[in-house]
């Protein structure tokens, strides 16, 4: 089982990059990922947007659905 080991770099003042080239050493931790999901998976949106809002994210989107 991986223990989590504590990022040795100020989250502040740390790049995105450096951010994620942190996160690789967790890499089999989900809870390090928002993107893990399934084939067929159902995705709710909602939580998903509220977290980044929680977060301090502004967000604006529209959503185009195409029938292929």
């Amino acid at each position: 089982m991986n223990v989590p080991q504590p990022i040795p770099i100020s989250v502040q003042k740390a790049s995105a990059e450096t951010l994620a080239l942190a996160r690789l050493r967790d890499e089999d931790n989900p809870s390090q990922w928002l993107t893990l999901i399934e084939v067929n998976e159902d995705v709710d949106l909602d939580e998903g947007l509220a977290y980044l809002k929680q977060r301090g994210y502004n967000l604006s989107f529209s959503l185009h659905l195409v029938n292929l």
